[in-house]
Parts: structure tokens; C-alpha cells; sequence
């Protein structure tokens, strides 16, 4: 009975090496055929900063964005994880550079397998006008946690600021350049910073020209012939008509965007869909939501407020305008939000 015992309890063990060894071999065979991104593509540009996108692979751990120029080689500009873009700053003006992308996976024993190569694109390297460059998004009312020192841009030396100072703040991450009461520009890190509101304004501060430089300079490109920009410090949606580098203003409209708190996300998106809610046509666009179960959207007026920054992430329009978009910018349309 006892040599039953171990011949029973050896080929049970046996079975277990067995299936295991084919369950990892499984994910090796997976890992190995990855299929190579797809549509490799200019999405934007910015000064001396080129960005491009792909479509992802399913299965990719990450990617690995290869470039050249002139007559060099390509050469490994660095992994991303999930992320399916990447930006090179650092740029000559005029020079062309080719890109390629590659999808890689991690196996089970830290090897690494990679895909086939995507499409090649080849982008030249611009610099922006003082026009584009004056373009920005919401800045923020913040104030200082602790008293600091730090460096006066406007008198080349160094300062002290005091706790409770209150800042306009650029940015919300990061060194951050600010603007103190007496409108001197300083810089400090943001964990200085108590952050408490949007800084936005109603005037329609861009002109028309500065508009169209900002779009067309930045390499904005939609699948559609119009391209729709909110800029978020004017409270402007500006539909344009053309094509990328080649963008016409055709209106420029006052709008609601995302308080504080619940602030409208801030990217490249498109169009993915037209439904109806807030009693009219509502436009969906961006990253699909699973906590309110939908996409971003713009629509309607909620409450009477016709500009400001007041909802819950969303742009609002009037009707009128909304079922304009309806009718004239097609689903796939290209919605930059900044």
C-alpha cells in the first residue's frame, strides 16, 4: 500500500509539472506573437517638440519609440507602459525625423518579447510664433503653505515670500512658475502650493489670427474636415474648417467648462458619438468613464450660466449650437481640449 501511496503522489506531482508547464508556455506563445501597433501618426506639434500616437496592441506590457534622422541610424528613445503616444522635445527646426514604434511584452521568466515594427511616419521639427506661444489653459488661485525662497524672474535675485501669499499659479504639478501679487514671476514646487480655484476670464482675449496660428502651428489633425478647440482660461469652443496646417476659424463661442474640483480633462480626443440628454443633441468625446457610465460630453445649458467654470467636467453650448455640431462635425471629429 505504501508503494501505491508514492506511485499515486509521484504522478499526481508529474500531472501538476505538466499543466503548468503548458500554461506557461501558453503565455510565452502569446507574448511571442504580439501583433505590431497600428496607424503610427503625427498627433501634435509644439515648439522644437514633436508628439505621435498609435493604435495599442492587445497583450503589450509597453512600447519602445525608435527614431532617426538624416542619415543616422534609429535609435531607442525610450519605453511607455500602457501609454500609447510619446513627445521629443529638443528639436532642430526644419530637420525631418522618421518614427517607429515597436509593442513588447514581459514572460513569466523575464524575458522579453517584442513585436513586429509599426508604420514609419516622418515629421519636421517647427518653431512656434510669439502669437501661438501667448496661448494658454486655466491657471489656478493658490497660495503659499510655508514661507519660501525663491527666485524673482523679474528682478534676477532671490526673495522670501510668506506663508498665505496669495499666487496665480501656472501649472499644478512640478516646478511651477507663479505670479505674485506685485506681478513679479517667481518659481517654486507645487507641494508649496494650497491650489483652491480656476483663474479664467470671459473676455475673448485671442484674436481670430491668434487662433488659427495656435491650431495650425501645433499640427492639430482631425479625420473630419472641421477641428473643435476649447481653451479653457477664455471660455471659447472655436470650431475650425480645413485641414492640418491649414485651419480656419468658421465660429467662436462661449462656454461652460469643469470647475476646479471636476475639471474638464485636458488632451487630444474626437468625436465618438452623438445621443441626446440635457433636453437636446449631446456630443460625446473623450475617455469612456466607468464611474458616471458614459464619455465626456458637450451639451446643453443646465442651469442658465452661459460661461465660467461651473460643471461637472462636461462643455456646455446652447442648443442652437449644439445641434450645429450635430449637423456639420461628424462623429471622429478631432476635439482639443487645453
Amino acid at each position: 500500500m505504501k508503494k501505491a501511496t508514492i506511485s499515486m503522489r509521484g504522478m499526481f506531482m508529474l500531472l501538476l509539472l505538466m499543466m503548468t508547464l503548458c500554461c506557461f508556455g501558453g503565455m510565452t506563445a502569446s507574448a511571442a506573437s504580439l501583433s505590431r501597433p497600428g496607424n503610427l501618426r503625427h498627433s501634435s506639434s509644439k515648439d522644437r517638440v514633436i508628439t505621435v500616437k498609435w493604435n495599442s496592441v492587445s497583450g503589450a506590457s509597453g512600447y519602445e519609440v525608435y527614431m532617426k534622422y538624416g542619415k543616422n541610424d534609429y535609435k531607442l528613445l525610450g519605453r511607455t507602459s500602457s501609454k500609447n503616444s510619446f513627445s521629443k522635445s529638443g528639436l532642430k527646426v526644419g530637420e525631418k525625423y522618421t518614427f517607429r514604434v515597436r509593442a513588447y511584452k514581459r514572460t513569466y521568466d523575464g524575458k522579453t518579447s517584442y513585436s513586429p515594427y509599426s508604420n514609419t511616419v516622418t515629421i519636421t521639427a517647427t518653431k512656434m510664433s510669439s502669437a501661438a506661444l501667448s496661448v494658454h489653459s486655466a491657471y489656478y488661485y493658490a497660495s503659499l503653505k510655508s514661507t519660501v525662497r525663491v527666485y524673482d524672474f523679474t528682478t534676477n535675485n532671490h526673495r522670501t515670500v510668506s506663508a498665505g501669499t496669495k499666487v496665480t499659479a501656472t501649472a499644478f504639478s512640478g516646478l511651477v512658475y507663479c505670479y505674485l501679487p506685485d506681478g513679479h514671476k517667481v518659481r517654486t514646487a507645487s507641494k508649496n502650493l494650497y491650489y483652491y480655484n480656476l483663474k479664467v476670464t470671459t473676455k475673448d482675449v485671442y484674436k481670430k489670427k491668434t487662433k488659427e496660428a495656435y491650431v495650425n502651428e501645433r499640427q492639430f489633425g482631425s479625420s473630419t474636415d472641421y477641428l473643435i478647440w476649447v481653451n479653457q482660461y477664455s471660455l471659447r469652443c472655436t470650431i475650425f474648417k480645413g485641414s492640418r496646417g491649414k485651419w480656419k476659424q468658421v465660429y467662436s463661442w462661449p462656454c461652460v467648462i469643469g470647475k476646479f474640483i471636476t475639471r474638464t480633462p485636458m488632451g487630444i480626443f474626437k468625436i465618438e458619438k452623438y445621443g441626446y440628454n440635457y433636453g437636446g443633441r449631446i456630443a460625446y468625446f473623450g475617455n469612456y468613464s466607468s464611474y458616471y457610465g458614459s464619455y465626456n460630453g458637450i451639451h446643453n445649458y443646465v442651469d442658465g450660466q452661459t460661461t465660467g467654470a461651473a460643471s461637472h467636467g462636461c462643455i456646455r453650448l446652447s442648443k442652437t449650437r449644439i445641434s450645429w455640431l450635430a449637423t456639420h462635425c461628424p462623429v471622429g471629429t478631432t476635439v482639443v481640449i487645453y
